[in-house]
């Protein structure tokens, strides 16, 4: 089979560069490449920076969504469609609004497609696909070694993506993670994500990990084996972190030079109603931030 992999962008100027923030790497592309037998013939378009030609002869195009790439996903696939080439849809959306993903497309994968993928393919290729694929969130990521290699000359931003853990096991309800995986957190082996990272080539990395700290003493195990390795690292966290010294410690020996924490208040009361407050019951801000100046 031909099989179309689209990066849909979340809406472009004409004639304008894309928002260089934004120019990260696509990491579920690899994955999925990555997962597809070598019988089938892949290729891969990255609307961000990329015309995508709507009358390429694909069998199949899977296109991955988030909410603000959405519209755009759905405006791709209708075009395909219009000239006899189905989509199958996945992404963070499918989980968030499965409705209206399964009413755009003509195949959904709803949750992690490490389960579904190969399923979805050889139904295909019988022609008996279902119509939504699903995997229940799990206490195990199954480490697909991402197939980097379609990232090679493409205006990425110089940082491999890596994941090593999905989900958070906080309930803030205003939060699209939470929506979608319902406070589980599934993680992946250790000696898989080293791995994983030694064989990127740059020496800065970002973990998409929803929350990189979920569970403390893991993060200091593997913050401990990826220290020889000399990357410099960026990624997501909570503020109880900074609650523990020897996690402190950790991450900034291993190369951490940036975590993105959501603080959302600085009142107690509106933390409260929106399911946070565990934000401040430990620790003020103020220490807190002070802490994470302490350890670089």
């Amino acid at each position: 089979m031909k099989i179309g992999l689209i990066k849909p962008s979340m809406g472009k100027i004409i004639d304008e560069p894309y928002v260089k923030s934004w120019s990260m790497q696509p990491l579920e592309i690899a994955v999925l490449a990555a997962m597809t037998p070598e019988h089938h013939e892949v290729s891969f378009v990255d609307d961000r920076f990329e015309t995508v030609d709507f009358d390429v002869p694909y069998d199949v195009v899977a296109i991955p969504v988030e909410t603000y790439t959405a519209k755009r996903g759905y405006t791709i696939a209708k075009e395909f469609k219009k000239r006899g080439v189905p989509s199958v849809m996945g992404g963070i959306q499918a989980s968030l609004c499965e409705d209206e993903v399964v009413s755009n497309s003509d195949f959904t994968v709803v949750g992690g497609a490490e389960d579904t993928w190969q399923s979805f393919l050889d139904n295909f290729e019988k022609g008996a696909s279902q119509k939504i694929y699903r995997s229940p969130p799990g206490k195990s990521l199954k480490q697909i070694m991402p197939k980097r290699e379609l990232f090679d000359g493409r205006p990425y931003i110089s940082m491999d993506m890596v994941e090593t853990g999905r989900g958070c096991p906080f309930t803030c309800d205003f939060c699209a993670i939470n929506g979608a995986f319902k406070g589980s957190y599934a993680t992946k082996e250790l000696d898989g994500i080293v791995q994983d990272i030694a064989n990127t080539k740059g020496k800065f990395l970002y973990f998409v990990d929803d929350n990189f700290v979920s569970r403390p003493q893991r993060t200091i195990d593997l913050c401990n084996e990826i220290a020889p390795l000399k990357k410099k690292w960026f990624s997501h966290g909570s503020i109880p972190m900074t609650n523990n010294d020897k996690l402190m410690t950790a991450l900034s020996d291993s190369g951490c030079a940036n975590i993105l924490i959501g603080f959302e208040s600085l009142n107690p009361k509106v933390l409260q109603a929106m399911g946070k407050s565990w934000n401040t019951k430990q620790r003020e801000y103020t220490e807190s931030l002070s802490k994470l100046r302490d350890h670089g």
